[in-house]
C-alpha cells in the first residue's frame, strides 16, 4: 500500500529563501555623492548621485525612488526612479538651482519608511568673476556722442540665468530688438548675451548695469562717450540789409555732421563787429547746443556807428576737436 506524506505548509513556508530580512535596513540602499563640497549654484553643472542597492536585496527592493530637495534630474523632476534589478549600483544627475543653500537627496526602497537612505551637501555661491566670466564692449569705428553710435556689451557667463541690463543714459537692445532703457536677455545653453547701446546726445560716462535675474549677482560696464564735434558750420541770415540807423539781423546756426548729430551742450560763441574797426562795438553770445538741431540768436546794430558801405562780421565758433571751427558772413550798412 502506498503511502503519501503531506508537509504542512508552515514547513513549506520556512523554506522560502528570503535573505533580505537579514539585512540591515540601513544598508539595503545606499546614496553616495562624489567631492559633495566642490559644487557651486550655478543651474547647469551636473552632480553625480550614486545609488548602490545591497546584492542580497531581494527583486522588490531594487527600483528605489530618489528625491531631491533642491533642483531637478535628468527627467527635469524632483523625482526619479531606477531599475536596479540587474545590477547593483546606478548613477543619476542632479541639476542644481541658482541659490546656495543645502540639497537634500534621498533613495527609498519597498514601502516601509525604514528602507531608505539619504545624503546631503550644500552648494557654494559663486564669486563675481565666475558669475560674468567675461566682460568686454566694442563699438562703431566712429563713437561719439551723436545720438546714432552704438557699443556692444559681451558677456559670457558662468551661471544659468537671463540677465538684465539698464542704463540711465541712451537705448538698450538685443540684436533685432526694441530700444528700451531695461532689457533683459536669455543666453540659454551657450551662456553668451550681448546687449548693443545707442548713446544719446550727451557726452560722459554711460553706467550699464547687469545683473542675473533668478539669482542675486549685479555688476556694470562703464564707456566712455567723447562729444560729437560739428564738422561744418552754417550761418544763416534772416535778413542781410540794414541801414545806418540800425536793425536787426536774426542768425541761424547749422552744426553739420556726416554721422549723427552733434553733442549737446557744447560751447558756441557769436560775435558781431565792425570789419573796419572791431573796437567800434562790442556783441557776443556765449551759447550751447541743445536738443534742437539749430541754434538762434538775434544781433541788433544800434545804428550811427558805421558808415554806409561798411560791413558788419558775423562770426560764429565751435571750440571743436582737434581744432577749432569758425564761419562768418557780412553784412554791409545800406543807405537809409
Amino acid at each position: 500500500m502506498s503511502r503519501f506524506v503531506i508537509l504542512p505548509l508552515v514547513l513549506l513556508l520556512a523554506c522560502d529563501n528570503d535573505d533580505t530580512k537579514d539585512i540591515d535596513p540601513d544598508k539595503i540602499v545606499k546614496v553616495a555623492i562624489p567631492n559633495k563640497d566642490s559644487y557651486a549654484a550655478d543651474g547647469f553643472t551636473k552632480i553625480p548621485v550614486i545609488i548602490t542597492i545591497d546584492k542580497d536585496a531581494d527583486v522588490a527592493f531594487r527600483q528605489p525612488t530618489i528625491t531631491t530637495s533642491q533642483g531637478k534630474f535628468e527627467n527635469n523632476e524632483t523625482t526619479i526612479q531606477l531599475d536596479l534589478r540587474k545590477k547593483e549600483t546606478d548613477t543619476t544627475y542632479i541639476t542644481p538651482g541658482l541659490n546656495a543653500v543645502d540639497v537634500i537627496v534621498k533613495a527609498e526602497v519597498g514601502s516601509d519608511p525604514k528602507y531608505s537612505n539619504q545624503e546631503s551637501l550644500t552648494l557654494q555661491s559663486l564669486e563675481i568673476g565666475r558669475v560674468f566670466k567675461e566682460v568686454t564692449t566694442t563699438h562703431d569705428p566712429i563713437f561719439e556722442a551723436d545720438g546714432t553710435s552704438e557699443a556692444t556689451i559681451n558677456i559670457t557667463q558662468g551661471i544659468l540665468s537671463p540677465i538684465r541690463f539698464v542704463t540711465e543714459k541712451g537705448t538698450l537692445r538685443q540684436f533685432g530688438g526694441e530700444a528700451k532703457e531695461e532689457i533683459e536677455i536669455d543666453g540659454g545653453e551657450e551662456k553668451k548675451v550681448a546687449a548693443i547701446l545707442k548713446v544719446g546726445r550727451q557726452a560722459g560716462n554711460y553706467r550699464i548695469l547687469f545683473n542675473t535675474t533668478l539669482a542675486p549677482y549685479t555688476s556694470e560696464v562703464n564707456i566712455d562717450v567723447p562729444n560729437a564735434y560739428p564738422e561744418k558750420l552754417i550761418v544763416d541770415l534772416s535778413t542781410i540789409r540794414i541801414d545806418s540807423t540800425g536793425g536787426d539781423v536774426s542768425i541761424t546756426i547749422q552744426t553739420i555732421r556726416t554721422q549723427g548729430l552733434v553733442s549737446i551742450n557744447l560751447p558756441v560763441t557769436v560775435s558781431a563787429y565792425s570789419e573796419n574797426d572791431p573796437d567800434l562795438f562790442d556783441f557776443t553770445r556765449y551759447l550751447k547746443t541743445s536738443e534742437a538741431e539749430t541754434i538762434a540768436v538775434t544781433f541788433k546794430y544800434p545804428g550811427q556807428l558805421m558808415k554806409v558801405g561798411e560791413n558788419i562780421v558775423i562770426e560764429v565758433s565751435v571750440d571743436a576737436k582737434p581744432n577749432p571751427l569758425t564761419s562768418s558772413r557780412k553784412v554791409k550798412i545800406y543807405k537809409p
